[in-house]
């Protein structure tokens, strides 16, 4: 008995089946139920709707359609079931390892002509194949393998006419279809793809059948696969021979629950197999009217169109019976709903198929009630609405069925999604987590945001805000370290062995621990590999290239070096010596010099080609050396038997094709991730909590609530490149798969599912230039059917879609239209109603205070950074920088600045000098390095002689004892003044001057005028000067004289500000002091100037992240208070100034 049963619920299919097993129990109590299933994830949700409603789930096997129909074929003849083994052979990575060894052999025939020119190398003198790209052949072979096992399931009557050499017959087909108005070229090269994949199939076959009999001892005739054993089947169960022979094999009854399509083949088997037993086959269609025949609209225009542009002048008299042809064509398509013909071309095929079955379905039709624009719409789509009266939707603004969410990123998706959530549970308190599902095109893209956004409130105790979720599909590539690192191990092959590549494979614990490094010591390694100056690659010798100083063997020399001499004891065997790797520190440059001496083996494997039993013994000694198990880490043993068992597969695949060539890491690269990546994590799917998962046919259970993220136009339907050798697509039929048809249906399951909300988020504005972009075609196409049929004085589009701010600290967060649980951000949104960030702190009573010269300089330099970490001893690390990866072709900046403070210093010793550079990796390699020392030379003899007048006099210096008691505490500054050259400060840098050395000069300038007075030596104070460079010119800058009486005075105005800072945190700017001088001297600057002026202090390396930190909380600037602080701080040097 084969019986259908129809529904547009299937919670009403899911009683019916529930119904069938209760009242009607299997003869044998032990039993299974078989059921059919599309995915795991439907089988979940009948287990534990089961359960729910029975209390307990036994005895249920859930099986994919065509699993259980190639256990079916155990049930046929005996010659058949006696040469069954031979069909294994046929699934795809068994023939694809058959094609990398078949291929090659017919590369010299006409017909391959376009794969040889594809495939070749490298070609000898005479023109004859020398060698072949191995990777680019593995990559064919899996494209051609893919190809003929969909031909063994949708065109097995393809595989009959290539095994009868009857080819001409397929191309005669195509020429028919494809009519005469293509390309001759076209057509030549499509009658070559048929002609090859006839003849690489025939030899398949061949290379099967030869391997079976040479095993079995018995010449084989014929080689049994699906597509001749399904034929073969089929005509078995039609003459029902071996009848009781078939019976025995099959339960008794089978169900197929919540599968979208079948390929004929297997639907036409199941319908055979109703003639012996049960068979239930649930379909789930969203219209109780017959919908197999309705046409996309756009589509019918354009097929219209298509009708009318084939007339041509010399057919004017046909021109009548045409129309009629087209008139009557077009009466037998039908629109129906135009989301539906849109959307449904799988279900469409499908249901057209069913109803060739000629089985009359039972109907559990339900028309959707409700009044809300989402059942609306569902009742349209379930009564075929075609007209536009029909289409007419009712909308209320506070209707939130339906939603549409443009956001600027991926993170502002899953952080709107969080807010939606949280007023959802709010809204409706018998909504759960486990009501929800979030769909994405791709998970794994997805899992960063989403662990960031909803973690950040698990981790905190008692935060409400907590929402319980779980991400299932991931492929375990990206969710498991050990896999991923044990593929990237294959990618050093062809690596440089870049400092930042190799640092990331001891982020891995595993391998980390291995080689005794514990995580603590990540951050001292990477300075250590900055200051040893490794950059990229092994060695550091290699064949006729020049010393590689920024090698790994260069810096691990100087780490060992280290162990036993000082850097300043010189070099030593070309190498220098590495100062921090001294004493207990040397063991930890022994562990890293362990490491990298393990991972250069390896390398050294992976450059040679080796078999399938070789690169066995390799991987599993890798495995060894760098994953071992130990106390602390219990589930590597489980992670590493997983691989090892993948390795074994794969492997064991080269040894049954009877592959024996090398094969290249890359390739077994290729393999492995193929593999594992067929392992994906779905264990945590429909556990109670808030579902994240990729869209995939039939994950769309009916939920209360549906999201769909990510529904980008490019991103959704999810693009497959064209194969232009897939014969299937120039002569399609009903049934055949496609990767965007299969999207749009599920686009169509989402909305259908959604028994409250359907949620629909999408990047709809460029994060860089906020730009609008346009969703997913399916979106934009149910926004447009919305908009048009919704009868409504405002705009429909602007209540149906909402366009958020772009970061989750915007104000606009927190106005309406628009709402945010994130209360962190709310703070600052509200500062100009509560009281201002900068406030005083506890007082200290001192009555003396002691300052040296250097901290009253690094205060008026950037008093905000020094208050912060010397007043509050708070340090904001910067973010750190990547190591670099690449050699030097110039001098970086910071040591070329390095190099010409040493020039300046130490003229006499600058060969030295550059010496050392070179060995410790800074400089340029082979007739680079002297290029750049001449060049360094060149740019700074200018200021070498411009200097050379002081250093021929003799340096002095001066202490410093000032005291004043006129301010708020009796105040004694200290220090000590140097660079002074007959009485005149002389200070000079090897680059720009800068305003910091400016304020310095300024202050010793103002500290030694006070320093005579005391002293009363009646000396004449010279101006300072200061010396730098721009490029290759000299720049000068000088002070004009001022009175001690200034001097003192504008002293004290700095040790006031810094006695205050003690207490306060001073918002003084101290860069950009021309623009800020233009800013005071304006009448009438605003207080946006002056903002904008505050937030390029954020741009100092220094203090620019304090800025950062105080502005977001700090009031709006008091344009008063900032000309006041600025004409008493740096009125007088900007017009002392020269």
């Amino acid at each position: 008995m084969f019986r259908l049963y129809y529904s547009n619920y299937l919670e009403t299919q899911k009683e019916i089946l529930f119904h069938l097993i209760q009242q009607q129990p299997l003869k044998d109590p032990f039993a299974k139920e078989v059921i059919l299933v599309q995915s795991q994830g439907m089988g979940q949700w009948l287990q534990l709707q089961f359960a729910q409603q029975q209390g307990i789930v036994a005895n249920l096997e859930f099986l994919m359609p065509a699993s259980f129909i190639w256990r079916c074929y155990s049930g046929i003849d005996p010659l058949v079931k006696d040469n069954f083994a031979s069909v294994d052979q046929f699934q795809k990575e068994l023939i694809s390892w058959r094609l990398m060894r078949l291929i090659p052999q017919h590369l010299e025939k006409i017909e391959f002509a376009g794969l040889r020119s594809y495939l070749v190398a490298e070609k000898s003198e005479a023109n004859q194949i020398h060698l072949l790209d191995q990777e680019k052949l593995f990559q064919l072979a899996n494209k051609i393998a893919d190809l003929f096992v969909q031909y063994l399931v949708y065109r097995l009557d393809w595989i009959s006419l290539w095994e009868e050499s009857e080819e001409q017959q397929l191309i005669q087909q195509l020429h028919h279809q494809l009519g005469e108005n293509k390309n001759p070229i076209f057509n030549q090269n499509i009658e070559n793809d048929v002609r090859w994949q006839a003849i690489l199939w025939r030899s398949l076959v061949e290379d099967i059948r030869q391997q079976y009999s040479y095993q079995s001892g018995v010449e084989q005739t014929r080689v049994w696969h699906r597509a001749n054993l399904q034929q073969h089947y089929l005509q078995q169960l039609v003459d029902r021979k071996n009848e009781a022979l078939i019976k025995q094999s099959l339960p008794q009854r089978v169900f197929v629950f919540g599968i979208s399509a079948l390929p004929q083949i297997f639907l036409e088997t199941l319908r055979q197999l109703g003639e012996y037993i049960e068979v239930h086959l649930f379909f789930n269609s969203p219209s109780p009217y017959y919908w197999g025949d309705i046409v996309d609209p756009h589509y019918l225009n354009k097929l219209r169109s298509s009708q009318l542009n084939r007339f041509r002048p010399e057919q004017l008299h046909r021109l009548e019976q045409q129309e009629y042809e087209i008139s009557t064509f077009n009466e037998q398509l039908q629109v129906g709903h135009p989301l539906l013909s849109a959307w449904g071309k799988l279900g469409r095929d499908f249901l057209y198929l069913l109803a060739e079955t000629d089985v009359n379905g039972i109907e559990g039709y339900a028309p959707p009630s409700g009044d809300t624009l989402l059942s609306q719409l569902k009742r349209q789509i379930y009564n075929l609405s075609a007209t536009p009266q029909e289409q007419q939707l009712f909308f209320s603004p506070a209707d939130k069925s339906i939603s549409f969410h443009a956001c600027h990123s991926a993170m502002r998706e899953v952080e709107v999604l969080h807010d939606h959530l949280l007023q959802l549970f709010e809204q409706d308190p018998t909504l759960t987590p486990r009501d929800i599902i979030v769909m994405v095109p791709d998970i794994d893209y997805y899992t960063p945001y989403i662990q960031a956004v909803f973690s950040q409130y698990q981790a905190r105790l008692n935060d409400k805000r907590a929402i319980p979720y779980a991400i299932s599909d991931r492929k375990l590539t990206e969710s498991d370290l050990v896999i991923s690192a044990f593929l990237q191990l294959f990618s050093l092959g062809e690596s440089e062995f870049n400092a930042e590549e190799i640092l990331e494979l001891l982020d891995i614990e595993p391998i980390r621990m291995n080689f005794g490094i514990d995580g603590q010591d990540i951050d001292r390694l990477r300075n250590w590999l900055d200051l040893t100056g490794i950059r990229f690659g092994l060695d550091k010798f290699e064949t006729n290239q020049p010393p590689n100083y920024n090698s790994w063997q260069n810096g691990l020399e100087r780490m060992l070096l280290g162990y036993a001499m000082r850097e300043q004891q010189g070099i030593w065997q070309d190498t220098l010596a590495f100062d921090f790797s001294t004493g207990l520190q040397a063991k930890l440059a022994g562990n890293l010099y362990h490491f990298i001496s393990v991972l250069k083996q390896w390398r050294q494997v992976l450059l040679q080609p080796l078999t399938a039993l070789q690169w066995q013994d390799e991987i599993f000694t890798m495995l060894n050396q760098f994953f071992v198990e130990s106390s602390k880490n219990e589930a590597l043993a489980e992670v590493k038997l997983f691989i090892r068992e993948n390795v074994l597969a794969v492997l064991q695949q080269a040894e049954q094709t009877n592959y024996q060539q090398p094969l290249s890491a890359n390739v077994i690269q290729q393999l492995l991730a193929n593999k594992l990546n067929e392992q994906v994590n779905n264990h945590h799917f429909l556990m109670g909590k808030v579902n994240f998962c990729t869209l995939m046919p039939m994950r769309a259970i009916p939920f209360k609530v549906i999201c769909l993220l990510g529904m980008n136009d490019g991103d959704f339907p999810r693009q497959v490149l064209p194969n232009s050798f897939d014969l299937m697509q120039y002569l399609p039929r009903k049934g055949d798969r496609s990767r965007r048809e299969d999207d749009s249906y599920l686009f169509l399951e989402a909305l259908l599912s959604a028994q409250e909300r359907l949620y629909i988020s999408y990047i709809g504005r460029s994060i860089t230039n906020n730009t609008e972009k346009e969703p997913a075609v399916p979106v934009s196409r149910l926004l447009d059917y919305l908009t048009d049929n919704i009868q409504s004085e405002q705009s429909v589009r602007t209540q149906l879609l909402t366009i958020y701010p772009m970061t989750v600290f915007s104000p606009n967060n927190f106005i309406q239209p628009h709402f945010s649980y994130a209360k962190e951000w709310l703070l600052p949104q509200q500062k100009n109603q509560l009281a201002d960030f900068v406030q005083p702190i506890a007082e200290e009573n001192c009555s003396q205070v002691e300052i040296t010269l250097d901290q009253l300089i690094a205060f008026v330099c950037s008093p905000i950074s020094y208050f912060f970490e010397q007043r509050l001893g708070v340090s904001f690390y910067q973010r750190e920088q990547e190591l670099a990866g690449n050699e030097y072709f110039h001098l970086d900046t910071l040591v070329n600045y390095w190099l010409t403070e040493e020039l300046l210093d130490n003229p006499q010793q600058w060969q030295y000098f550059a010496e050392n550079a070179e060995h410790k990796g800074m400089l340029p390699r082979g007739g680079f390095t002297e290029v750049a020392k001449q060049r360094l030379y060149s740019e700074i003899d200018p200021l070498l002689v411009a200097i050379q007048p002081y250093r021929s006099q003799t340096i002095s210096s001066v202490d410093v004892n000032l005291i004043f008691d006129n301010l708020d505490s009796y105040v004694q500054l200290s220090g000590r003044l140097t660079s002074l050259f007959n009485h005149k400060q002389v200070y000079w840098r090897a680059g720009k001057i800068r305003e910091r050395d400016q304020l310095s000069c300024w202050i010793k300038y103002l500290v030694y005028i006070c320093q005579n007075a005391v002293t009363a030596t009646n000396i004449a104070i010279p101006t300072p000067l200061f010396i730098g460079r721009e490029k290759d010119k000299v720049v000068y800058f000088e002070f004009k004289a001022i009175e001690p009486k200034q001097a003192k005075e504008q002293l004290e105005i700095y040790l006031h500000a810094y006695l205050q800072a003690q207490k306060q945190l001073p918002l003084i700017p101290t860069y950009e002091l021309a623009h800020y001088h233009k800013l005071v001297e304006k009448e009438s600057s605003s207080d946006y100037e002056w903002s904008s002026y505050l937030s390029t202090q954020t741009e100092d390396h220094r203090s620019g992240i304090y800025w950062q930190r105080t502005l977001q909380q700090t009031q709006q600037p008091d344009t008063e208070y900032f000309k006041q602080l600025f004409t008493s701080w740096f009125a007088l040097m900007l017009d002392k100034k020269k």
